[in-house]
């Protein structure tokens, strides 16, 4: 969108391009600055230095002239087909050009540490540009090539920067002023600018040192928060802008918006009370509550009190994270409900297979394969750029925070001022707990974002931490739970596989729809034969591949004389109503969700019957996945509700379920975990972390590798799947039919699984049935 009054100059620079493919240099430097100026009109971002400086400005101007260097013949050629690579940083050379403008001090160095860290981290190029007088330098042939009727042309663009500026749209600021045109002597001036960013915010921003062992120093955490924001910003709009330049647009910046979006909606006590909180918070409802209508009117309290960043909701499944874009669009956008490729514009979706999910959306809608893959790269990419108002998204977004490498001022910002929604916080082993409150303390202490923890069962302990680490307290006081049990408990005295199990399912079938939840794999299948001798039974279980499990879960429909025998993945993935539960122990939390499965609408006369077993199939391993003396706690704590007899279960006497049952050894586990990492994090990047990429390369190997640490899962394809993967024509059809499995599973078949390069992926030399992955079965 180059302006009008511009086409003479932009034919005149037609010869100089940004990007393979033709794209014009002077476009891109034009689609930047307008996406830079979308991005902070936007999200109103606070510039924390008082000196006169203008954050405006500073990026008006490092966006315009971020890509000058790319006028380099080197670089020009590079970007012809099959040319001569250029090995050369095109982003030093643009500091040369800065020498045209008259630029204060206090905005000087923003501008040049932006331009020069935007593509690579300023400690991959502070050694690589000291000496211009040998032409076998980097520096050297940076000063040797380019024409100066190009640099002409840069010069001339230049003095239109204010009409450029207003064109787009920014804000009114003086414009610096533009000395007469000479061609820069490049090696001088970029070893100027150097020397000038290096004094004005490099140096300032290293974390000081003491003279003496044991005085503190606190850095200038103002100073760091403007690097921030000067390099996040340029590299979100630079990214996005080389996408496809798109409209940053605010959501739920009112009240009377959210209003307007729920006309048909009677707000509840505990909606209006959240809704009209200034600040963090933490909610705990019932399941079925309207938890989430109540944080988009928290979101919008929020951006009314000053937080305009984007709104994150952050959930810890993947199939809750896909319904919840669908929910978030039909309500927010109903105009794009029915077109699946606009849903990014206003919700994107991010996490790790959501590209796989967004496939497999696009070919229900009648895509062809090619064109599905398509618009699902396209969609998630986008929500990787943080185009959306919205982001749907894991913990581990935020948690990425701490480990990223490659500029992290990118994700900073996208959280900075950000309203921020916790689902299900007690979802998490104690590890990625830590590591989430640790990241979120550092966006709300530093980057002013807001957060909002919700969900049907905290346990006090855990909301002790929440209070103390983050000083988020619970609003309202008093939960709304539902005044009528939604089920009546019994507790059988025997194990899922067992004769009188059998015969309490079978007989639950005859009356109505049933639901078995156990905890391991091995188990649901076992369970699933015995049955299935006598009645109709389903399986789901997480060692099915995409395809199939898709497939499942469509044809699923509770009926009377159906039982579904399931595992953990049953808790979130599947909004179905049973007339019967039973469930094998495991924490209340996982309890609560498997019975959530059963009355689920409250549509029975009376509370459904829901069963736990006491005891586990004997074996060595029984309790997996969870820990023997936190089950030995919950049986525990249900003994002392049931003693003995039926009772009643409604949602505050899971509440107090849920605080008996947690070992001591486990509450201190996890406050010890978050002290601990709250003080890592504090030691990384309060006291240690240095913005523009100043870490050495060791550092950045070293916390990738944490980072991957996280993790525990592979994929595998089964080996008499592979030429039906293979035959998917690409990688996002080949990934229908890999199954995840443990990191210790793949490390106990290592010698059954090889890398099949020609594919992509690794293959496991064990059986695929209608049990799926059979991980206990050879090969015959």
């Amino acid at each position: 969108m180059v302006p009008a009054k511009l086409q003479d100059l932009s034919q005149r620079m037609g010869h100089l391009l940004a990007k393979s493919g033709g794209a014009p240099l002077l476009d891109h430097l034009v689609d930047v600055c307008w996406q830079a100026n979308q991005f902070l009109t936007c999200h109103r971002p606070a510039w924390p230095n008082a000196d006169g400086s203008d954050l405006h400005r500073i990026l008006a101007y490092a966006s315009l002239f971020h890509d000058f260097g790319k006028v380099h013949p080197g670089f020009q050629a590079a970007l012809v087909k099959d040319g001569p690579r250029f090995g050369n940083r095109h982003e030093i050379l643009s500091l040369a050009f800065l020498g045209w403008l008259d630029v204060p001090d206090e905005e000087f160095g923003w501008i040049a540490a932006a331009i020069a860290t935007h593509h690579r981290n300023w400690s991959e190029l502070r050694d690589r540009f000291v000496d211009a007088d040998s032409e076998h330098t980097d520096l050297g042939r940076l000063c040797r090539a380019v024409a100066d009727a190009d640099a002409a042309l840069l010069h001339e663009l230049a003095g239109h920067a204010r009409l450029i500026f207003d064109e787009l749209g920014w804000p009114q600021f003086t414009a610096y002023r533009l000395r007469p045109f000479a061609p820069p002597k490049y090696g001088e001036a970029i070893l100027g600018v150097i020397e000038r960013m290096k004094r004005l915010v490099l140096a300032p921003l290293e974390p000081p040192r003491a003279r003496r062992p044991g005085v503190k120093l606190e850095r200038d955490w103002g100073l760091v928060v403007a690097a921030v924001h000067a390099r996040g910003w340029l590299l979100s709009s630079d990214h996005l802008a080389s996408f496809g330049r798109r409209p940053v647009s605010a959501i739920l910046q009112s009240r009377a918006e959210v209003d307007g979006l729920f006309q048909d909606f009677v707000w509840k006590s505990h909606q209006t009370e959240i809704g009209s909180h200034s600040g963090s918070a933490l909610l705990i409802a019932p399941t079925g509550s309207g938890k989430t209508e109540a944080a988009l009117l928290w979101a919008a309290q929020q951006a009314e009190s000053g937080a305009h960043g984007r709104l994150a909701i952050l959930l810890p499944y993947q199939a809750s994270l896909n319904a919840m874009q669908k929910r978030l669009v039909e309500r927010l956008a109903p105009e794009s409900a029915k077109h699946v490729e606009s849903w990014g514009k206003t919700v994107g979706l991010l996490h790790g297979r959501a590209l796989r999910h967004l496939y497999e959306v696009f070919l229900k809608q009648d895509h062809a394969p090619p064109a599905a893959a398509e618009q699902a790269k396209d969609q998630n990419q986008l929500a990787r750029l943080f185009a959306a108002p919205v982001a749907v998204s894991t913990v581990y977004s935020v948690i990425r925070l701490l480990f990223a490498t490659r500029g992290p001022e990118r994700l900073l910002v996208a959280f900075s001022g950000a309203r921020i929604v916790v689902d299900e916080i007690h979802a998490y082993d104690p590890e990625v707990t830590a590591l989430t409150l640790a990241a979120l303390g550092f966006l709300k202490e530093q980057l002013g974002a807001r957060i909002l923890f919700m969900s049907a069962t905290v346990p006090e302990h855990l909301e002790a931490v929440l209070a103390r680490t983050l000083q988020i307290e619970r609003r309202p006081v008093k939960p709304p739970w539902g005044e009528l049990p939604r089920h009546k408990l019994e507790l059988l005295g025997c194990d899922s596989q067992s004769d009188e199990a059998m015969a309490r399912i079978l007989a639950a079938a005859e009356r109505g729809s049933v639901l078995v939840v156990v905890n391991q794999v091995r188990r649901a299948i076992q369970l699933r034969d015995r049955l299935s001798r006598t009645v109709e039974v389903r399986l789901l279980h997480s060692r099915f591949h995409l395809k199939d499990r898709s497939g499942i879960e469509a044809t699923l429909q509770p009926r009377r004389g159906v039982v579904l025998v399931a595992t953990q993945t049953v808790e979130v993935s599947l909004d179905l109503d049973f007339d019967t539960c039973f469930s094998e122990l495991a924490p209340i939390e996982a309890v609560a969700q498997r019975f959530g499965r059963c009355n689920r609408r409250a549509g029975q006369p009376g509370p459904a019957s829901v069963f736990v077993f006491t005891t586990f199939p004997s074996g060595s391993r029984r309790y997996l996945p969870y820990g023997e003396e936190h089950l030995k706690e919950v049986l525990r704590a249900l003994e002392r509700f049931c003693r003995g007899d039926v009772r009643e279960l409604g949602d505050s006497q899971v509440y107090e379920l849920l605080n008996e049952s947690y070992p001591a050894e486990l509450k201190t586990k996890l406050e010890e975990r978050v002290a601990a990492h709250t003080a890592r994090l504090r030691k990384a990047f309060l006291d240690d972390w240095k913005p523009f990429g100043l870490e050495s390369s060791d550092e950045r190997k070293r916390l990738e590798e944490q980072w991957e640490n996280l993790f525990d899962g592979k994929e595998v394809l089964p080996e008499g799947l592979v030429e039906e993967a293979r035959a998917q024509g690409g990688f996002l059809g080949l990934a229908r039919f890999l199954v995840p499995i443990s990191q210790a599973q793949f490390m106990q078949f290592r010698d059954e699984i090889v890398w099949r390069e020609e594919l992509g992926c690794f293959a496991i030399k064990r059986p695929y049935g209608e049990n799926g992955l059979d991980l206990h079965t050879r090969v015959s």
